[in-house]
């Protein structure tokens, strides 16, 4: 190696260099981000295929419980509209299982109503705190806000005072905006 000085041209060669490498740096961490970002949305996203899945089963199961007593109280009724030499003990019969299957009805109905209450305690219980700053910070980077403000020629300047700002909220719900 001579020991010849660096001209001006080789600093600048070394700053498109460095600049480019700091390119390429960023652009592997962005990469690495979107994977991340890409395991999360299909997780997201079996999750989401699960729980419709279970939904139809749900819809299914409650819509089946529900025909059986609505049938039988239809029936009854029916046969006591259009029974004219309907005895007293088989009126009684026919409002026995009018009453008996409404009871069921009532009690599937609770059930239903105890279950969504569950299903309500279960969706506070996913709240946690979430720094306000840090999910400002996430959206304003997104790419599909910036790509939308972009279209409608509009900027996004969000400034956060030096306090630290703490919401309550679902983070895997924030994080589908971003």
């Amino acid at each position: 190696m001579d020991s010849t000085p660096f001209t001006e041209d080789d600093f600048t060669l070394i700053q498109v260099i460095v600049h480019e490498a700091a390119i390429a740096l960023d652009n592997a961490f962005l990469v690495t981000r979107l994977r991340g970002k890409t395991v999360e949305l299909e997780e997201l996203n079996r999750k989401l295929m699960d729980t419709d899945v279970l939904k139809t089963e749900f819809l299914t199961r409650i819509s089946h419980e529900l025909r059986t007593p609505l049938n039988s109280i239809k029936g009854s009724a029916y046969y006591l509209k259009n029974s004219e030499n309907v005895s007293r003990s088989g009126q009684k019969q026919f409002c026995s299982i009018i009453s008996k299957e409404t009871d069921k009805l009532t009690a599937i109905v609770e059930n239903q109503l105890d279950f969504l209450r569950y299903e309500d305690e279960i969706r506070t219980l996913n709240q946690s705190v979430i720094n306000l700053a840090a999910l400002l910070k996430e959206i304003s980077g997104s790419t599909s806000l910036s790509t939308l403000l972009a279209r409608k020629d509009l900027s996004l300047d969000i400034r956060i005072g030096k306090e630290t700002l703490d919401i309550v909220g679902d983070k895997i719900k924030t994080a589908r905006c971003c």
